[in-house]
Parts: C-alpha cells; sequence; structure tokens
C-alpha cells in the first residue's frame, strides 16, 4: 500500500516566536525584520495564540505598552504531525485565516509549523499525481514527496528531502503590474529586494497618484508571476492597509 502525505512532510522546524508577556513593539519588529505576517505565541514551549500583523500594524492604533497578549488571536488550530495532508486541508477549510499554523507532539509542545501555502501546494501536486486506482507505486509518491516544498516567507524553502534551499520565484522586475487577488491593478513594481544568493525576499510597489507612495511586499505575498504582473495573495483591501515606506529612491 502506498504511503499518504502527512504534515510532518512539510514541517518546518525553526518556528518564529514571541511570548505573551513581550510588547507589541517587539513583535513587530520581528516581522518587519522577517517579512513575515504572524508570530507563533508561546508559553513553556506550547502555543498559545498567535498574533497577526494586520492586528498591529498601525502604530498610531497600539498603546505604546500593549502586549502581545493584548493582541493575540487565542482560538486557533494545531495540527498533529501525524495527521494526513488531505484531512488537514480538507478539515481547515477556506475559512482558516492564518498563514502560518502550528505544530504540536502528544503533549502539546510546538515542533515546528507548516506554512499554508504548503497545504494548498501539496494539494496541487498531489491532485495531479497517480491514484492507487490508478496503479500508484511507492515509487511515484516518492517523486510527489519531492516535489513539495515549503515557502517559509525568510526567503527559504523547506524541500521534503533535502535540507534549507533558495526560494525558486518566476522573474519579477521593475515596472510589472501588481494585481490583488481579485485582479485590481494595485501598482507597479519598483524596486526588487534580493538576498545574499540573489534570491527574492520582498519588492517595493509604487501606487496612489502619480505613484508617489511605496509599500513593502515579502516575497510570500506573491500568488502567482503573469508574464507582464505579479498577482498577490491578498486582496486589495488588505494591501491598503500594510503601511507605505518612505521613498528609499
Amino acid at each position: 500500500m502506498v504511503e499518504e502525505m502527512r504534515v510532518s512532510d512539510v514541517i518546518v522546524p525553526e518556528v518564529d516566536t514571541i511570548g505573551p508577556d513581550e510588547t507589541v513593539r517587539t513583535a513587530r519588529r520581528r516581522m518587519e525584520a522577517q517579512t513575515i505576517r504572524s508570530l507563533i505565541v508561546v508559553e513553556e514551549d506550547r502555543p498559545v495564540g498567535v498574533i497577526q500583523w494586520r492586528d498591529i500594524m498601525r502604530e498610531n492604533e497600539v498603546p505604546a505598552d500593549a502586549t502581545v497578549a493584548d493582541y493575540m488571536v487565542r482560538e486557533f488550530p494545531v495540527l498533529d504531525p501525524n495527521l494526513p495532508l488531505e484531512q488537514a486541508r480538507s478539515q481547515l477549510g477556506e475559512e482558516i485565516d492564518f498563514d502560518r499554523l502550528p505544530v504540536v507532539d502528544e503533549s502539546g509542545h510546538l515542533i515546528g509549523e507548516v506554512p499554508r501555502t504548503a497545504l494548498a501546494q501539496a494539494g496541487e501536486v498531489m491532485e495531479s499525481a497517480p491514484t492507487a486506482e490508478e496503479g500508484a507505486s511507492p515509487e511515484a509518491w516518492t517523486t510527489v514527496r519531492e516535489e513539495v516544498t515549503v515557502t517559509t516567507g525568510r526567503g527559504t524553502e523547506v524541500d521534503v528531502e533535502e535540507e534549507l534551499d533558495a526560494v525558486a520565484f518566476p522573474t519579477i522586475g521593475a515596472g510589472m503590474t501588481v494585481k490583488g487577488s481579485n485582479g485590481r491593478k494595485l501598482g507597479t513594481v519598483d524596486q526588487v529586494i534580493v538576498d545574499p544568493n540573489g534570491e527574492l525576499t520582498a519588492f517595493t510597489v509604487q501606487h496612489g497618484l502619480f505613484g508617489r507612495k511605496h509599500k513593502r511586499i515579502p516575497a510570500d505575498l506573491v500568488g502567482q508571476v503573469e508574464d507582464d504582473a505579479v498577482v498577490l495573495s491578498i486582496s486589495g483591501t488588505e494591501f491598503n492597509m500594510l503601511p507605505d515606506v518612505e521613498d528609499e529612491g
């Protein structure tokens, strides 16, 4: 019998975490430095919440002494490493609005995370793979496992069979149109930001009247890249909620 893929096949063991008593300012700076949209909140190595960028991004609306516990989401899904991926995808559905999900052991201790994009990518690969009725072999499923990679949002990806490698994005260049998830134009790519290996980590988008405003978009918000456009995984409303950055030009 062919062994199905499980959460443990796409787990990312290195997790960005924060304590509930740390300040929101610390959480915001950590997200900005790592170009991520959320942090798993842990207490005694157990996840107790998730704090998301969209809830704390407007600095003038958050009290200076606010703590992570004041703004974290306390109800969130956790994954069992032995859970089949297909079951995890069906249980979570589309209504779960977290970009990364904690994975815990039998004692409830955090052992890793699974980016939401990993579940979607794994689903696409599995749907294209042969089924048992179609004569799928263990070798065929080994190939499927090797095709599934996990984008961490930190400029790297984890291959099922390999260690951290540079994330491979289609070419994104200055002047390309940037669209929201609904296809509406949001602006144009201004500057592309890469890591020391030359891999994309983020890019800035010109928007607003005469393109005078700029937003910094982390690479993990890229939904797909078309011939002359970058389609984000967020809507225009979510894009507008992201903070503008100073013009570096």
